[in-house]
């Protein structure tokens, strides 16, 4: 196989180390620094699950931390290996781009660009996670976000983390989203924290109410999952301590549609890069999404203690 085939075997199949690692070797001459960064990210995301899994002793997490010479390659390099994608990414910035195990895996774009250019860039670099990001004009006035024309396109299939970053989605949109048939591998749905997105259609859809974490704000207007309460201030305000209730209506969708992994965020809270990860390997959701009658282990939580700052 050319190192063409191999690059087009990567972005087919992003899953496949192997496929990584035989590239490397093929490139070790020429480019001994992106060879080295592959084998090193592959190496350390091995490790990382393993620890995150409990699998790994816990004083070992030095050997999952990026050395400085990995962040010294990225920065001097990062946009030579991606230069690909940088006519694409949002806002023209590097830091739009987000390598792991050796290529891009994470982009964030404007929405004509994913609309436009999703097959190209699907065969660019094998990406897993993609945000949408706000398009502005020149005199600083937001464009519309074509919603339902991103939410139809197919290559959402091939996500395991989808969101929209600076954008105002409209709550109907939340309709739009639940009722997307090609979300079916994403785990990890994001929205920026000003949008009003409404949690209901949200619990009714089919794949939406499966996923394992989605970036709400559950709190919005009338509680409906998992929420902290500020109970008591200790001292002269240098701690608190928040406990974290679950809003009756909640409990009613729970009893009619099982559990909902996303409602309860302190049992399934992970990375965007990690859901799939977790969800595959049987990990989480902590209780099967879906699964009835409600048990209260549901809704123990413990309680939080946050450190507040003296000033």
């Amino acid at each position: 196989m050319t190192i063409d085939d191999v690059w087009r075997a990567i972005c087919e199949n992003p899953e496949d180390d192997q496929l990584r690692l035989t590239y490397a070797d093929l490139i070790e001459e020429a480019d001994p620094d992106h060879a080295w960064l592959i084998r090193e990210q592959i190496r350390r995301s091995t490790l990382e699950r393993s620890y995150r899994a409990g699998i790994m002793p816990r004083g070992e997490i030095h050997r999952v931390r990026k050395s400085d010479h990995e962040r010294r390659l990225l920065d001097r390099r990062k946009t030579e290996w991606a230069r690909n994608l940088m006519r694409f990414v949002a806002y023209g910035r590097a830091n739009n781009i987000v390598f792991r195990r050796g290529f891009p895996v994470f982009i964030e774009v404007h929405p004509h660009i994913f609309l436009e250019y999703a097959d190209l860039l699907f065969r660019l670099a094998p990406l897993r996670h993609i945000r949408i990001s706000a398009n502005f004009d020149e005199d600083g006035v937001r464009h519309p976000v074509p919603v339902a024309e991103i939410l139809a396109s197919p290559y959402l299939q091939r996500l395991d983390s989808f969101g929209f970053e600076d954008l105002k989605i409209p709550w109907q949109a939340s309709e739009l989203i639940a009722a997307s048939p090609h979300l079916t591998r994403c785990q990890w749905l994001g929205f920026a924290a000003d949008a009003h997105v409404n949690p209901v259609p949200l619990i009714e859809g089919e794949l939406t109410r499966k996923m394992l974490y989605i970036k709400i704000n559950l709190n919005c207007f009338d509680p409906i999952g998992e929420y902290p309460e500020d109970e008591e201030t200790l001292g002269t305000s240098y701690a608190g301590v928040t406990h974290t209730r679950f809003g009756k209506r909640g409990r009613a969708y729970e009893e009619k549609y099982g559990y909902i992994p996303w409602l309860h965020p302190s049992q399934n809270c992970v990375d965007w890069e990690d859901a799939v990860f977790y969800v595959q390997r049987g990990d989480l959701p902590k209780f099967p999404a879906g699964s009835l009658p409600p048990k209260p282990e549901w809704y123990d939580v413990p309680l939080q203690y946050i450190p507040r700052s003296p000033w």
